[in-house]
């Protein structure tokens, strides 16, 4: 009813122009911003893409690593060996790296804010809470990876894994 107002109140100034095309506002954002964010979306695909492969990375390395512990690991489950101190020197190989790849991309993404702050909308490039949540969850992915193949190394059975040797 606006637009039929709007264009007969247009028709009244003067009848030779055109109507004009009215339209909400909304569909006028949602059209300027159709390609950023379509950007931000595969952007957003790609991340979990590179947090699902690093998560496969870190499993299928400890995994390997595991594997060839594995004489190591049932010798001291057989003498004894709690599954805290099974587990955590597997842990510490898995979360070390991440650890220090993590504080040099925090260092690196500061150090380098000013070449991304035009690519970032709504977010400064230091916004110490996105940084956070970023690492936190890098942290998280890196935990749960390694924390899969330390389980299974604490639960090894000492008798077959030597006999196997």
């Amino acid at each position: 009813s606006v637009e039929r107002q709007i264009v007969q109140a247009i028709q009244v100034v003067d009848p030779a122009l055109p109507a004009p095309h009215v339209f909400p506002l909304e569909d006028a954002m949602r059209r300027t911003l159709a390609r950023e964010r379509f950007g931000a979306s595969l952007l957003s695909v790609l991340a979990v893409l590179a947090a699902v492969l690093t998560a496969i990375g870190i499993h299928g390395v400890l995994a390997y690593t595991v594997k060839q512990r594995r004489r190591e690991i049932s010798i001291r489950v057989a003498l004894g060996a709690r599954l805290r101190q099974v587990t955590r020197p597997v842990m510490v190989q898995g979360m070390v790296p991440v650890l220090i790849g993590t504080l040099a991309g925090v260092g690196a993404s500061i150090g380098l804010s000013g070449t991304i702050a035009g690519f970032l909308w709504g977010v400064a490039p230091t916004d110490i809470r996105t940084v956070a949540a970023v690492a936190a969850f890098l942290m998280i992915v890196a935990l749960v990876a390694s924390w899969i193949p330390a389980r299974r190394a604490a639960r090894v059975d000492p008798v077959s894994a030597l006999k196997v040797e």
